[in-house]
């Protein structure tokens, strides 16, 4: 089954009340360690420490941190039984950090699932490794998938894993559901009548009860010129069902673009995301349907339409004035290539839904004898956030105007957070546009060391702030919001950064 972990991330803060909070902003930095490895992640906070994830090669690295200083780090032991294992991924349980391993049998061409308890104390891995089950794989360059998901509750986990593609009718996949304690409180291997190409996983959930929610596309065999390639579909699981309730997501004169799934704390199956009358890479507006969780009836069927305004809110006056003058003539005005990549849930029940603007420019050349040379550049620019409330209304739309592009992403996109009632961004900005106070003049943050670190606080009300925490030069360290990480008891941002000879440097943003 095709699908990233990181495709999109769902974030359950439930935000009360609607009193912002009076802002200001503790900037910390450790010194630069080296450590000879690759650092790629910040994974969580456990105790009081944080664990760093790096690699070197195919090896696995934990580095301890406690604030900005490094105290240790640990290499994941993938041996068992004198047999090679492969780190698939980690998860984390009543604050304690588990890792994920694979195993591969050459004989029966099999992948082999387990997991096991990494203690950040002692700094190694403790216990015996859980058996989660096994997928007939093709060979070992040709593995399975393992996935995560937990409830609203936090009372249920499930891990659930696909065999990859043999050419069949079915995919084969199998749940290990855990209660609070990790211990199993069902199993099953079942099948997903959809081949790997034809179905890409978007989102993955577990209800309170158990229940397990797969949202995915299921993409056309031939579609119309105009016409999204794909049609939503979600598949649940239950535990005395063999296989899976198939249930086509349908809006009534609309294509969905992009979706989330969650599910309401009373079993109502919730969908939210944006809208396009045609082509999936536009967006006219959003929605928010949901079904009653027994009988699976619509019980809530709302859509709002993008204004001109609000598209164009932050750009030039001679685009806004394009605008408009394409809208007389009765054209569609969209956004273009978002991603919905958060989903806040409100404690009333509501949703609130966050994309961003991104998409990669492709350039070609030809010399004179020849020789083709082709670069890329890569974009990531406004964000948006939705705010809809328990019957479906859409509360209000707000657009945080930014630009980042260059060769690389490194150090794009932003790291989102939820504390004391309002939603904080850190993003990597222009040094030149601290002056600016309009928008359409902004001056595109390109990758360079040089960054100004932004903070963009939305309050419950939709008001936005932007302040100005800390200019990166002088440390030579630019974050990557990809690998920071938000602490919402603490209100503390720990922030990473890859750094020249393979060290770590570890800085924070504290909420005061």
């Amino acid at each position: 089954m095709k699908k990233s972990i990181i495709s999109f991330s769902l974030i359950f803060i439930f935000l009360a009340g609607f009193n912002p909070s009076s802002e200001s902003f503790k900037f910390s930095i450790g010194k630069p360690v080296r450590t000879g490895k690759r650092t790629s992640v910040i994974i969580g906070k456990f105790g009081d420490n944080i664990i760093v994830k790096s690699t070197k090669g195919m090896n696995v690295y934990f580095n301890k941190m406690l604030g900005t200083k490094f105290i240790k780090k640990a290499k994941i032991n993938l041996r068992f039984q004198n047999e090679k294992l492969t780190y698939k991924g980690d998860f984390s349980k009543n604050n304690k950090l588990y890792i994920l391993l694979s195993r591969y049998n050459s004989r029966y061409r099999k992948e082999y699932y387990y997991y096991r308890e990494f203690d950040v104390d002692q700094m190694k891995e403790v216990g015996k490794m859980e058996l989660i089950g096994d997928v007939h794989v093709k060979n070992r360059l040709w593995t399975g998938y393992i996935g995560v998901a937990n409830s609203n509750d936090s009372t249920k986990t499930v891990l659930y894993m696909f065999n990859s593609d043999k050419g069949k009718n079915k995919q084969e996949i199998i749940f290990v559901v855990l209660d609070k304690d990790l211990k199993v409180l069902w199993k099953k291997r079942s099948f997903i009548n959809y081949l790997d190409k034809e179905f890409e996983i978007t989102s993955t959930t577990i209800d309170n009860e158990g229940v397990v929610y797969f949202a995915g596309k299921k993409y056309r065999k031939k579609a119309r010129r105009k016409t999204t390639p794909y049609l939503y579909h979600i598949l649940i699981f239950t535990k005395d069902v063999e296989e899976a309730e198939d249930i086509e997501v349908k809006l009534n004169k609309y294509y969905i673009n992009d979706m989330v799934l969650t599910i309401a704390d009373n079993g109502d199956i919730v969908f939210a995301g944006f809208y396009s009358p045609d082509k999936s890479w536009t967006i006219d507006g959003s929605f928010y349907l949901r079904l009653d969780g027994k009988t699976h009836e619509v019980v809530s069927d709302n859509y709002k339409e993008f204004s001109t305004s609000f598209i164009t809110q932050g750009l030039s006056n001679r685009i806004k004035k394009k605008a408009k003058r394409k809208e007389k003539r009765g054209k569609n005005i969209q956004f273009y290539k978002y991603d919905l990549s958060d989903i806040i849930r409100r404690t009333d029940g509501g949703i609130i839904l966050v994309a961003e603007q991104n998409y990669v420019v492709t350039y070609t050349y030809t010399s004179s004898n020849g020789v083709t040379t082709t670069y890329y550049s890569y974009y990531f620019d406004d964000i948006i956030i939705v705010n809809i409330d328990n019957t479906g209304t859409i509360v209000w739309n707000r657009k945080i105007s930014k630009s980042q592009n260059a060769s690389t992403s490194l150090g794009f996109s932003y790291i989102m957070g939820v504390y004391n009632n309002n939603m904080y961004f850190v993003i990597n900005d222009n040094p030149k546009n601290r002056i600016l106070k309009e928008p359409s003049n902004n001056k595109p943050y390109q990758g360079t060391k040089n960054a100004d670190l932004i903070i963009y606080i939305v309050n419950p009300d939709g008001t936005i702030k932007k302040e100005f925490v800390k200019n990166t030069k002088p440390y030579k360290f630019v974050i990557n919001p990809k690998s920071s990480y938000f602490n919402s008891s603490e209100g503390v941002f720990y922030l990473t950064s890859p750094y020249p000879n393979k060290k770590i440097l570890m800085a924070t943003i504290k909420i005061e």
